[in-house]
């Protein structure tokens, strides 16, 4: 189900897709930057005498690029493993029992009837969680993953 922002992301969860890694990449790119100047100060020399520039946009595609390669690497294992993936809102029925639900809208889900209805020895249910704007003064000045 996409947060209120309407975003989505592929498999891996919050910290792949939009948290640790790409933040950890992103900052990995500005100490980069800062080293450039660091070294010149420990006497590395270097062939041009420009300052590096960073492609901001080339860095967003990069890192998005590499985000992706890890959603389908996670499928890939899925797959291998027979696992099925099942990315829907559901309603668990009973220790066995998982009713996929038609609706989009988390109040709606008591008063829907299911679409498919799975059972299993063992059903895992990863329910994930969306960042929330904080509500309280200057809560307008935070940020979220999405």
């Amino acid at each position: 189900k996409p947060s209120p922002q309407n975003s989505t992301w592929g498999l891996g969860g919050t910290c792949v897709n939009v948290g640790c890694i790409p933040k950890k990449l992103m900052h990995q790119a500005g100490l980069l930057g800062g080293f450039h100047s660091d070294a010149k100060a420990f006497c590395w020399e270097f062939s041009s005498t420009e300052e590096p520039k960073l492609d901001w946009s080339a860095l967003v595609e990069k890192i998005g690029n590499y985000i992706r390669s890890l959603n389908f690497g996670y499928v890939v294992q899925l797959r291998e493993k027979n696992v099925e993936y099942i990315n829907n809102l559901g309603r668990v029925a009973d220790e066995h029992t998982v009713d996929l639900l038609p609706v989009h809208d988390a109040e709606m889900v008591g008063e829907t009837e299911p679409v498919r209805r799975i059972t299993a020895q063992n059903i895992v249910i990863a329910v994930g969680g969306r960042p929330k704007q904080l509500e309280c003064p200057g809560g307008e000045l935070a940020i979220t993953s999405d």
